[in-house]
């Protein structure tokens, strides 16, 4: 009796622990992907104010650089963070109650893919990812400034409301480099009166100014001399395309030009905007403002910041034809392939389009066969295009063809990895094919019922090989070299 009582204790326990663990589990993941400090970066701050009348335009834009699972959760806000603390709270300040700032949820209604681009406009949000939130500590309605402000960004995965743990993933502030706190006068007291000016913060918890390496900075400032400003902006029409050969490389490429310093800057290592454009609201006839819209415009049609990352595009003579092949790692906004040739590497003359992927993350293979290829040399490249017009060449690429052959074709040759071999256009039958060394041996044998072949080489010695192709009427001999 008492083992069978011990043991349903011990079982109980067991199955309580179990389920506080699947409870945090499931709390873990309902905020869809769990992201870390970097993950997000904000790209705009627009206090859209003119002559100090509030028409409720203000936008923020902001860019994800991981892929985020349908109903991932993200906070905004432009409450400032304490510099005892970093974060939204501080013990140490008598009569202080909450932030009546504001806060705008962000909830991904789809999957969404690494490098788009998300812009959120104040009194426009019915029917979007966006939603106004409050709780216990951020109270009132999200409101940028006249006399700058920032934009944080949070998830929360432990609090008992989002921003009481918060866990901070990136800031930009409109304050010229600095993250100096000051109570904002919309921090009150219980009775009624205001603790302090100014509207600055200090650096969130978690999250650093410092750039170095380049590309780390998760919290960045930006601005004109030491005042902050209304309006923040990356210029992304002016560093772009962010090219490398990964999306990893291609990510950090981003960030890094994202985070760049002024040469200027008494404080080298952190990020203060050398890529950004500021200006206060200063009146409509302002030529600034045509400038920061034009940068603003380009970055809400641009939709990725990442473009289509081509890894290789290869051809093959066959007996008929010449067979293209072309892999992406990634693609943005790819609208389509325009397959262009020419005889002289000079003149060239679109044969066909591929559709492209639209935005994925994920490989893509294509191919295409040109049914009618020019004895001789041809000259291929694709011209990729996407669907805001934005264009981009590939590097061209020749292949021989000889409409008459009458020997068996191995290529390439020397060749590392693999043999191609295409067999003459009239011959038939089942074919024999034979590999010897040098010195006679005997490597390899198959039978292949087609006129052309690709078979791997990668695990014989490096040397002179002969291959003999034989069918019921013919022998063919041909030599390669495996470096």
């Amino acid at each position: 009796m008492i083992f069978f009582t011990t043991t349903t204790l011990i079982t109980r326990k067991f199955f309580f622990i179990f389920l506080l663990i699947f409870s945090f589990s499931v709390a873990s993941f309902g905020q869809g992907t769990v992201l870390m400090p970097g993950d997000i970066m904000v790209l705009q701050i627009d206090e859209d104010e003119q002559n100090n009348v509030a028409d409720e335009e203000d936008n923020f834009i902001f860019v994800t650089f991981v892929d985020l699972v349908v109903g991932t959760t993200i906070y905004f806000t432009d409450c400032g963070v304490f510099p005892g603390t970093g974060t939204f709270t501080d013990p140490a300040i008598t009569g202080y109650t909450n932030c009546p700032e504001g806060a705008i949820k962000f909830v991904a209604a789809s999957a969404i893919n690494a490098g788009e681009i998300f812009q959120y406009t104040r009194g426009h949000i019915a029917g979007t990812q966006f939603s106004n939130h409050v709780d216990a500590l951020i109270t009132g309605t999200f409101d940028l400034r006249t006399e700058g402000d920032q934009v944080i960004v949070f998830q929360s995965v432990t609090g008992t409301f989002p921003s009481d743990e918060p866990d901070f993933i990136f800031i930009l502030n409109a304050d010229a480099g600095n993250f100096t706190f000051n109570h904002s006068p919309y921090y009150t007291t219980p009775s009624g009166g205001q603790l302090n000016d100014g509207s600055g913060t200090s650096v969130p918890t978690g999250l650093t100014a410092s750039n170095s390496p380049a590309g780390s900075a998760t919290a960045m400032a930006v601005g004109e001399g030491s005042a902050e400003i209304d309006n923040v902006i990356f210029k992304a029409s002016e560093v772009f395309p962010l090219v490398g050969p990964s999306l990893a490389q291609k990510i950090l490429e981003a960030k890094i030009a994202i985070l760049a310093p002024l040469l200027t800057s008494n404080e080298d290592d952190e990020s203060d905007g050398l890529n950004w454009f500021g200006e206060s609201n200063t009146g409509q006839n302002d030529p600034h403002d045509i400038l920061y819209f034009q940068y603003e415009a380009f970055l809400v049609n641009l939709g990725n910041i990442l473009p289509v990352e081509l890894t290789s595009f290869t051809g093959r003579p066959k007996v008929k034809t010449i067979d293209l092949q072309w892999v992406t790692a990634s693609e943005t906004n790819n609208d389509y392939f325009s397959v262009e040739k020419s005889t002289n590497g000079i003149d060239f003359k679109e044969l066909t389009e591929i559709d492209g992927r639209g935005t994925t993350t994920l490989e893509s293979k294509y191919h295409w066969s040109d049914q009618s290829p020019n004895d001789g040399l041809n000259y291929y490249r694709l011209l990729q295009v996407d669907f805001n017009g934005d264009k981009s060449y590939s590097d061209i690429i020749v292949i021989e063809f000889e409409a008459d052959r009458s020997e068996i074709q191995v290529y390439p040759n020397p060749t590392i990895k693999e043999l191609n071999i295409n067999l003459p256009e009239n011959w038939d039958d089942e074919t024999s094919i034979v590999i010897y060394d040098f010195y006679g041996n005997l490597i390899n044998s198959f039978t292949i019922f087609s006129g052309s072949l690709t078979f791997p080489v990668d695990n014989i010695p490096a040397g002179f090989y002969r291959l003999s192709a034989t069918n019921q009427s013919k022998v063919l001999n041909a030599s390669f070299v495996k470096n």
